[in-house]
């Protein structure tokens, strides 16, 4: 009976062993909210004490009609900053629906902050190209980005 329970503990192990082992691939759609390891915003070596970087990811994506889009805005503190830092984007065309969440995120000193970025082409929207001017503010330190939406017919 011990030589039984052995063996069927070992084929459980192979089997969970064997489910560890297969590979996990995600959903085209599927998106991890905060990091997309697409880098990180880049402080100089001896930044101001109020300065803060900004980076947006991916830089150019695309995607069809009808479609919502992402993109990360990504926020470092690089000397003493530390607060609310407020977001705001332009520069889409007219009929694209942009918003960022959250538009005012909070950052620590050294710390890290994102954004999400979500753009809403409609079905009977033209296709082309979209450049997101991207802003963050701090008291009155401004920083400033890009990101490109190229838009296809599905």
């Amino acid at each position: 009976m011990a030589c039984t329970l052995v063996k069927l503990h070992l084929a459980a192990l192979a089997l969970a062993a064997a489910a560890l082992a297969l590979p996990c691939h995600a959903a085209a759609g599927d998106f991890v909210f905060g990091e997309d390891f697409d880098g990180v915003p880049y402080c100089p070596p001896i930044p101001d004490l109020n300065q803060f970087a900004m980076l947006g990811t991916p830089t150019t994506r695309t995607g069809s009609l009808g479609s919502r889009q992402y993109f990360l805005v990504k926020l470092r503190g690089c000397g003493n900053v530390s607060g609310l830092i407020a977001l705001s984007q332009d520069g889409a065309p007219a009929s694209w629906a942009a918003t960022l969440d959250p538009a005012s995120p909070t950052l620590g000193v050294g710390a890290y902050g994102v954004s999400l970025l979500s753009v809403d082409v409609p079905a009977n929207a033209a296709t082309g190209s979209g450049t997101f001017n991207l802003y963050a503010w701090h008291n009155a330190d401004l920083t400033f980005y890009q990101v490109m939406l190229h838009i296809t017919a599905p």
